[in-house]
């Protein structure tokens, strides 16, 4: 079990070598671990490696070797899990395991021509995010590459499922903006400079002693 803030090997997968990257470029992201593939998990190892953390519950997610490449996103193959009590992780990183060996995961393996299998996948658990706004961003809209497209909610579920969400079109550069707005373009835009190319970002934004701030929950290429 390794930490996101640490250097993570490439089997830890493409989730967990980004939020790294994130963190360690200096952008808030959330606390967290990665069980690494094959890696025996125990409660007594997940409440060590969350020691730092200061969560009541966790989020776990799938971290497969190709997942948010610039080929393939993998969105919704795998199981995620939310809002996770530390006592049920060890069943949680499970669950999340075991779901690359389901048919839709074997289907579009195939489709992808990538061998998937539970062999394969690391799992990130990271503290759970209570927030004001959660917010989807893409940092190019399609056919408009001079604007983006960002989604906000009240509610995690909301934006990612897309229900209860506004969808607002903003210019890249220039114009004024409202606060949050501004705040969510500048670091899109800093964050596809980190990795070079435009960028689906989940982010969440917090009120810190009165000042908004921006946590990514997940960057990822914008694939076709």
């Amino acid at each position: 079990m390794i930490k996101l803030s640490q250097e993570l090997p490439k089997k830890a997968g493409g989730k967990a070598q980004r939020l790294a990257e994130l963190y360690q470029a200096g952008f808030s992201v959330p606390c967290g671990v990665v069980v690494l593939p094959n890696e025996e998990i125990t409660q007594c190892a997940i409440e060590a490696g969350l020691q730092e953390c200061q969560a009541h519950t966790y989020a776990v997610r799938s971290s497969f070797a190709l997942e948010d490449g610039e080929s393939h996103s993998f969105a919704g193959i795998f199981e995620s899990e939310t809002e996770v009590p530390k006592q049920q992780l060890t069943e949680a990183v499970k669950r999340v395991r075991a779901s690359a060996d389901t048919e839709r995961a074997k289907q579009y393996g195939s489709l992808a021509n990538v061998t998937i299998s539970s062999d394969c996948m690391s799992v990130v658990i990271q503290e759970m995010v209570v927030a004001d706004i959660y917010g989807v961003c893409f940092t190019k809209a399609p056919n408009e590459q001079d604007q983006m497209l960002i989604s906000v909610s009240k509610h995690h579920e909301g934006v990612t499922g897309g229900e209860n969400s506004e969808t607002h079109k903003l210019a890249r550069v220039g114009g004024t903006l409202h606060p949050i707005y501004a705040l969510v373009r500048d670091a899109a835009l800093n964050i596809e400079r980190l990795f070079g190319a435009p960028q689906d970002i989940e982010y969440a934004i917090q009120d810190i002693d009165g000042s908004p701030v921006l946590v990514v929950l997940q960057s990822r290429p914008i694939t076709s």
